[in-house]
C-alpha cells in the first residue's frame, strides 16, 4: 500500500469537493442535528452522526493529502482515521462530559459542535495556507496547541454554565403592584394556567386574521390576568390586566389565555387567570412536587409562590377570591425520555395532590378542578401516546376531580405556521385559541 497520491494535490476538482463542499455539508448536518439531539430522537441522532463522520473523513482525506509530504495510500488512511477520531473524541467527549455534569442538552450540543467546528475551520485555513508547502511539523505543533487551548476552554465553560437548563436560576419571589380597587367582598373566580411552551404561548399574533386580531386583541371586561412566562421573559410585572394578545412567552405571541377569556366572556361572573409557565420544562425533573428525600422541583416552588403571592394580595384587597380550576398544558418534554415517560402518571398523582394541599386555603368549596390537555402527535414527541394515556388514566378516576382534553381528537394543528417553515412543536394560532376555548368550556362546566 505505497501508492503515491501526490497527484491529487494538483487536482482542483478533488480539492474543492473534499474541502469546501465537505464543510458546507457538515454545517447542514449540524443544523438538523441540533433538533434531533436536544429532542433525543435517537434514530435521527444516529443517522446524522454517521453522516457527519463520513463528511469529516472526506475533509480529512483532502487535509492529509495536502499536508503530508509524501501522501501514500497507507499514510493517508492512517491520517484520515486519526484525524476523524480526534475530532469525534473532542466533540462527543465534550458533549458527553458537559451533559453528565450539567444536564443541559443545548449547552452540551453547542460546546461539542463548537469544538469540532473550530478544529475543522482551523484545519481548513491551515491546509489551504500550506498549498505548495511541506510544513507538516508546523501543522502538527499548531494543531496540538489548538487542542490544548480547547481543553482550557472546555474546563472554563463547564465551570460556568448552569445545571438543569437554568432552572437553578428560577425566580421564586414575586413583586405585587397594587393596581386593583378595593374588592369590598366581590366574588372572584381564580383560574390557574400552568405548563410548558404551549401553555406559555408560542403562537404568533401575526398569523391571526385581521378579524381575529380585532376580536381577541381588545380583551374582555370580566377576565383579568397576572402572568409570568418563561422565568420572566414576558410578564405583567405584578399587575393585573385584561386578558388579550401578546401575553405569550414573548411580545408578538399568545397562549391559551386568549381562548379561555373568550369562552368565559359569556359568563356573568368575574375571573382572574394566574399564569405561571415555562417552555421546554419537565415534570419529572423541574415541576416535581416535594419528595421523601426532601427535594422539590424549582418550578414547583416558584409556581406555588407565584400563586400564593397574588392570592394573598387579592384577599388583602378585600376580594372573595377562590381557586376553582387549574389548566395544565404540559408533557411534551417528558415524552422524549423513557424514564420521564414511565414516571409521568405517578408524577401527576403526586404533583396534583401536593398543589391541592399547598393551595388548600385558597381553594373554592368544590376544590381545584384539574383540567389536563393532551399533547400533540408531533414527530418531536416520540412517546406522546403514553403521556396522553397517563393523563387519561389520571382523569378517569372520579376521586381525582380531573378532566382530560383530547387535543388530537379536537383537531388542533401545528403543521401550517409559519408558512415557510412550520413550527411542529407549537400549535398554530387558531388552534391555540381553540385550546383556550376548550379549557374555558371545562371551566364553565366545573362551576355549573
Amino acid at each position: 500500500m505505497k501508492e503515491d497520491l501526490s497527484f491529487l494535490k494538483e487536482n482542483k476538482i478533488f480539492n474543492w469537493l473534499t474541502s469546501c463542499l465537505s464543510i458546507v455539508l457538515i454545517g447542514i448536518t449540524e443544523y438538523f442535528f441540533y433538533s434531533a439531539f436536544t429532542s433525543w430522537v435517537v434514530w435521527k441522532v444516529a443517522i446524522l452522526m454517521v453522516a457527519d463522520l463520513i463528511l469529516i473523513s472526506a475533509f480529512s482525506l483532502w487535509l492529509g493529502i495536502t499536508i503530508l509530504k509524501t501522501p501514500t495510500l497507507k499514510k493517508t488512511i492512517v491520517f484520515v482515521v486519526v484525524y476523524t477520531l480526534a475530532v469525534a473524541i473532542f466533540a462527543f467527549g465534550a458533549t458527553t462530559i458537559c451533559h453528565l455534569v450539567k444536564n443541559n442538552a443545548s449547552a452540551s450540543y453547542f460546546l461539542g459542535i463548537g469544538i469540532a467546528d473550530v478544529i475543522i475551520v482551523f484545519s481548513f485555513v491551515f491546509g489551504w495556507a500550506l498549498t505548495g508547502r511541506k510544513n507538516f511539523l508546523q501543522a502538527l505543533v499548531a494543531t496540538v496547541a489548538l487542542m490544548c487551548s480547547l481543553l482550557v476552554v472546555l474546563i472554563a465553560y463547564i465551570g460556568n454554565i448552569q445545571k438543569n437548563d437554568a432552572t437553578l436560576a428560577t425566580v421564586k419571589e414575586f413583586r405585587v403592584k397594587d393596581n386593583l380597587p378595593d374588592g369590598n367582598g366581590k366574588k372572584i373566580k381564580v383560574i390557574l394556567l400552568n405548563g410548558q411552551s404551549n401553555a406559555s404561548g408560542v403562537s404568533r399574533v401575526s398569523c391571526l386574521t385581521e378579524e381575529q386580531k380585532a376580536v381577541y386583541g381588545q380583551g374582555v371586561d370580566n377576565v383579568y390576568i397576572n402572568y409570568f412566562c418563561d422565568n420572566g421573559y414576558n410578564t405583567s410585572n405584578g399587575f393585573f390586566t385584561q386578558t388579550e394578545l401578546n401575553q405569550g412567552y414573548a411580545d408578538g405571541f399568545f397562549g391559551p389565555e386568549v381562548g379561555i377569556a373568550n369562552a368565559l366572556s359569556a359568563s356573568d361572573d368575574e375571573y382572574i387567570i394566574l399564569k405561571y409557565t415555562w417552555g421546554g420544562t419537565i415534570l419529572d425533573t423541574q415541576w416535581y412536587s416535594p419528595r421523601q428525600d426532601g427535594s422539590v422541583g424549582p418550578l414547583y416552588t416558584a409556581f406555588i409562590n407565584f400563586t400564593a403571592t397574588y392570592m394573598d394580595y387579592l384577599l388583602q384587597k378585600g376580594y372573595d377570591a377562590k381557586i376553582g380550576a387549574m389548566c395544565w398544558m404540559q408533557g411534551e418534554s417528558d415524552s422524549i425520555d423513557e424514564s420521564w415517560t414511565q414516571n409521568y402518571y405517578q408524577n401527576t398523582v403526586d404533583f396534583v395532590a401536593s398543589l391541592r394541599k399547598d393551595l388548600n386555603k385558597y381553594a373554592d368549596e368544590g376544590g381545584i378542578r384539574y383540567i389536563d390537555a393532551g399533547i400533540s402527535d408531533s414527530p418531536y414527541w416520540t412517546r406522546y401516546t403514553r403521556i396522553n394515556d397517563a393523563k387519561k388514566q389520571y382523569a378517569n378516576a372520579p376521586a381525582h376531580n380531573a378532566v382530560y382534553i383530547d387535543t388530537i381528537a379536537a383537531g388542533l394543528d401545528y403543521t401550517k405556521e409559519p408558512a415557510d417553515k412550520p413550527d411542529l412543536a407549537h400549535y398554530d394560532a387558531s388552534s391555540e385559541i381553540r385550546l383556550g376555548q376548550l379549557f374555558g368550556e371545562k371551566i364553565l362546566e366545573r362551576y355549573n
